[in-house]
């Protein structure tokens, strides 16, 4: 899970930060220092453990990057000259859901194929579920996958004197929203291949 590669990270993160002020704790302990040097070296955050904040924040984000291209849906190359004779062949004649899909094939899988003809056929999914279904368990997923990429922009803090389980926001807190976000991905991707287009039980975070 996503979840569980971004709280390795703040472990790391987190075992330097009490190392660290383990250190500083036994060299302070030297009686010929004064108290105001003591408590200005607590509050002094080293240059090395920003170094260490930010690479963390870096590797934090090439993971969710990660996530995100290989799980977001694109929009490429579509065959255009099909969508244009089954959009004509729809208007020409009515046909049904499974009609419709049948005809669409392995397209049904092409979210730009989708959109454009839902757009030029103007079905709607009361009597077109199945078709539909497949352009929306699609845009679930893009859905899901931007809620996850925003959270780039969620950071371990650079405070030496915060407590362990802060250092765990983006890994714990936020780690329920990656895992909702992830679930539901997986399920859209699942009932994609399955061919299953009830998407009446999905929950959308």
């Amino acid at each position: 899970m996503l979840s569980e590669k971004i709280k390795k990270i703040a472990d790391r993160l987190d075992a330097r930060r009490i190392n660290y002020l383990n250190e500083l704790e036994r060299d302070l302990k030297d009686e010929r220092l004064s108290e105001v040097f003591k408590s200005e070296q607590k509050l002094n955050i080293p240059k090395e453990y920003i170094t260490w904040v930010e690479k963390a924040n870096e590797e934090k984000d090439a993971v969710i990057e990660d996530f995100v291209q290989k799980n977001r849906i694109l929009k490429t190359g579509t065959d255009i000259v099909k969508l244009n004779n089954l959009t004509q062949l729809f208007r020409s004649s009515k046909m049904s859901d499974d009609e419709l899909l049948t005809l669409i094939d392995v397209d049904r899988k092409d979210l730009m194929f989708m959109e454009l003809l839902e757009k030029g056929t103007k079905i709607n999914v009361a009597e077109y579920p199945k078709t539909l279904s497949c352009l929306i368990l699609m845009q679930l997923i893009n859905d899901q996958v931007e809620n996850i990429e925003r959270r780039k922009g969620e950071y371990f803090s650079k405070d030496l004197n915060m407590p362990v389980t802060t250092h765990y926001t983006v890994a714990n807190d936020l780690g329920s929203i990656y895992d909702k976000s992830e679930e539901t991905i997986h399920i859209c991707l699942e009932k994609l291949e399955k061919k299953d287009y009830d998407i009446s039980n999905i929950t959308v975070w």
